[in-house]
């Protein structure tokens, strides 16, 4: 699986490694940046949301139109995919492979269709309870 990786994103950390990362540095020189001037203003909040999703991300954020969108407030239709070439051309940010992402994806798939398969489970007994109560009821009223 592609994911995108902020290559300086040390830069916008201020805390060392192990502590959970509640905020970024953002410097003023990003302002005069030519490579963010190239990108239109809307490119630009999703390039400061891939930063602050890096963060959160461990630097590994899955390239997917709808998990960016998401997870990164996004609601115009801008055409992230395009978005996300042009930052890479741009070297702003890296589109790298990982089968460990994968593998990672893979394992919580399968602990969310676990869990599925339990709430089914749970909601089959459930179900079988009413209907043996509904039966006791109806057995009741016609032994008068």
């Amino acid at each position: 699986m592609k994911y995108i990786s902020i290559p300086n994103i040390k830069d916008y950390q201020h805390y060392k490694e192990g502590r959970k990362i509640i905020w970024i540095k953002l410097y003023l020189s990003i302002l005069n940046s030519f490579k963010i001037q190239q990108l239109s203003d809307r490119e630009k909040w999703l390039y400061i949301s891939l930063l602050l999703r890096s963060a959160l991300d461990d630097n590994r954020i899955a390239l997917n139109d709808t998990y960016i969108r998401h997870n990164c407030s996004i609601k115009s239709r801008q055409n992230i995919t395009k978005s996300i070439k042009k930052m890479a051309r741009l070297k702003l940010i890296n589109i790298k492979s990982d089968s460990k992402l994968i593998a990672n994806r893979y394992q919580a798939d399968s602990k969310l269709i676990e869990q599925k398969e339990r709430e089914k489970e749970i909601d089959i007994e459930k179900e079988k309870e009413i209907l043996k109560k509904e039966k006791n009821k109806l057995l009741n009223k016609f032994k008068i």
